[in-house]
Parts: structure tokens; sequence; C-alpha cells
């Protein structure tokens, strides 16, 4: 898996969607209809989402791995409607009817890969009693390939459209300069405040 980190923003988002040999090497099972090694997991249910990042998080000391929150995935999705739709996407145009290997069409201005198209990608926001997906997929026309369009499932309905892909977040934050800045400037002024005391006492 790899991942970019999204300038201003506190986590990295995946550079395409979770594999299935990706997540058979989690959950020891492929349950895509479109089967290929490189081609995005499909056939996978919000809660399976959930049950495969629980197993991905046991034991990691450095990431947090979760799904991204609507939010979240559109802010990483959104320079997509500026570029031409069948050079970033499978859609029902081009798929030939089925899901693609990922990175085979060009990124997003952020180095993201398939962000429309190939498989809609669940996110973490509810809507009602369901769970939000995005993107669209190899079976949606390009119209409805835009970074706003959503759709929704129950949690545990599952779809060869529906795959996912993965945002992680430091478990270690970066040294905080600024609580060093302010206690430096606190110290200065306690320093300062001695000395006009000392000088008082004189």
């Amino acid at each position: 898996m790899k991942f970019i980190k999204i300038k201003g923003k506190d986590f990295e988002m995946q550079d395409a969607p979770v594999t299935q040999s990706e997540y058979e090497k989690i959950m020891k099972v492929n349950p895509s209809y479109f089967k290929g090694k490189n081609n995005p997991v499909e056939i996978v249910s919000y809660d399976d989402c959930q049950e495969f990042i629980k197993k991905l998080n046991e034991n990691q000391t450095k990431y947090t791995y979760r799904l991204p929150t609507e939010k979240e995935w559109e802010y990483c999705a959104k320079s997509c409607d500026l570029q031409k739709i069948d050079e970033i996407s499978w859609n029902n145009e081009n798929s030939n009817d089925k899901t693609h290997p990922i990175k085979q069409k060009k990124p997003n201005n952020l180095g993201l890969y398939d962000m429309l198209g190939n498989v809609w990608e669940w996110t973490s926001t509810k809507s009602g009693s369901y769970r939000v997906f995005r993107g669209g997929s190899w079976y949606n026309g390009p119209l409805y390939l835009r970074a706003a369009f959503r759709d929704y499932f129950d949690p545990g309905n599952r779809s060869n459209g529906v795959g996912f892909r993965l945002l992680r977040t430091s478990k270690t934050r970066p040294f905080n300069t600024f609580t060093l800045d302010k206690t430096e400037e606190a110290l200065k002024v306690a320093t300062e405040a001695l000395k006009k005391i000392e000088e008082l006492l004189k």
C-alpha cells in the first residue's frame, strides 16, 4: 500500500483503492467477482471494511488506518472534475463492463489514482442508517462520475461495483515547536523579571 501526504491536512490517503491481493493478505479470502490481484477488491460491505481495518490496525505502532469521511474523500477528489473523465476513470463507456487493475489511468493533481470510476469507495459517513460511498464505478456513465456525487447502502450490503481505499494518521505527533516557542518565551520573561527583582533588592 502506498499513501500520499495531503498538503495542509493531518492525514495521508491511499493512492489507489485496496486491491484484491492486499485484501486477501489480511483477510485470507478474496470475495471479488472480477478476479485480478491488482484489481480493486469488491463484494465488500462497509462492515467487511471495518473488519479489515480492525485486523490491519492490530499491533500497529506508527499509524492508525480508517475509512475517510465524505469531506476528506471529496477534498482529495475535487480536482478530478477539472480533468478529462476518460483519462482518469473506468466508466461504462470504456470499462467493457468490468473493473480494471489500479493505476492504469492518470492520477489527479494530488497523485491519487481511480478516485472516480472503477469502483465506488466506502466512506465512514452515515446517512440515516446507511453508509455513504463516493466516486462512481465501472458501470456508471461519465455524468455520474463527479466529486460531489454520492450514494449509499445498508452497511451490510455488497456489490461488484463498490470497494474502498484507506486513510491513515500518525500515532506519534511531530515535535510541537509552537509549545517549545511558548515555553522559551515564558522562561525569557521570568528571567527578565528575576533580574529586575535582584536590581531592586541591591
